[in-house]
Parts: structure tokens; sequence; C-alpha cells
């Protein structure tokens, strides 16, 4: 009897989930982004016409996969809302991680086309010595702002493993 390999898959090979990294440009300067963010685009960043060959590609497959945007700050794109309605009008279910900026508030009725919106909160006193002095108050605005549509993600770490349950005790309250 054959062996199992080469003719039934054991797995589906069409990816569930692409994660684009849309840019390296950031307003903030997380102590532990590995995307080494500034405030300038990298020279090799998909334009939007290659990012929008990139989502033929996805659309194409059937499902497609799910396309997180994010970044560095992907909010920093000109063409961000424009890659998103593409992206949705081919059927491909986007979210997006921002970076906690003004923006993010500023263009949440926007962001509301998306499926959903990752947002970083890292602590009580922790989350302001990663992401930058006041961005702890702004998180919990645009958390206010955004409501259920969010997905909160947390760094833990030795330094704020501590302050676990009161961040949980502050998202369910």
């Amino acid at each position: 009897m054959p062996g199992l390999r080469g003719h039934v898959p054991l797995y589906d090979e069409r990816p569930v989930l692409v994660l684009w990294e849309t840019t390296k440009a950031c307003p903030l300067s997380c102590k532990h982004c590995r995307a080494e963010a500034d405030m300038n685009p990298a020279p090799d960043e998909l334009s939007t016409a290659e990012g929008m060959k990139l989502m033929e590609e996805l659309s194409s497959l059937n499902p497609p996969p799910a396309l997180i945007l994010s970044g560095g700050d992907p909010m920093m794109r000109k063409d961000i809302f424009e890659l998103i309605d593409n992206a949705i009008e081919m059927g491909i279910p986007v979210g997006i991680a921002p970076a906690n900026t003004e923006k993010v508030l500023e263009r949440a009725d926007e962001l509301s086309k998306v499926r959903s919106i990752s947002i970083s909160l890292d602590g009580i006193t922790m989350h302001d010595k990663i992401r930058g002095e006041g961005n702890f108050e702004l998180t919990l605005r645009i958390l206010r702002k955004l409501k259920d549509r969010v997905q909160v993600n947390t760094l833990v770490a030795r330094e704020n493993v501590k302050e676990i349950p009161y961040v949980l005790d502050l998202l369910l309250h």
C-alpha cells in the first residue's frame, strides 16, 4: 500500500494569513521594535501598484488569506486607505496593526472598514517606558474610540508581567 505522502494533502498549502510590513516609517521609537522604525520609508517598499498586484495574487486563492497591514506604521503610507479599499473590493479580509498615534484617532471612522485593528498595550507603567512618554493615555483614548473593533496585543516581559492582571482588568471594565 503506497504511503499518503503525495496522494493526500496533509495540510493546505495556501496561506491563511499574510502579514505585509507596508513600511518601516513610524513616528514612535519603541524599545523592542524589530522594524528599527524611523520617519522615512525604506527605498525597497512596495509601491501602490506593486501592492495592488500582491492583492490580485492573494484574491486568486480560494479563499483568499487574511491580509494584515503592519509596519513600522502602515498609517504613514499616503495610499493606505486606497490599499485597504482595494483589498476589501477583492474580497480579502483586512486587518491593520498601526502605531498608537493621533492619526488612529483622526481616521477611526475610515478604519472601521477593516476586520481587526491591533493596538498595543504593554502595561500600566511599562507602556510609556516602551513606547514613549504619554503613549499610555493616548492608547486608552484609542481603545475607547475603537471599542470592540480592536485586538489588544501586549508585550509580556519580566518588567511588566506583574501588570498583566491590571491590564486585563482595565480592558474588561
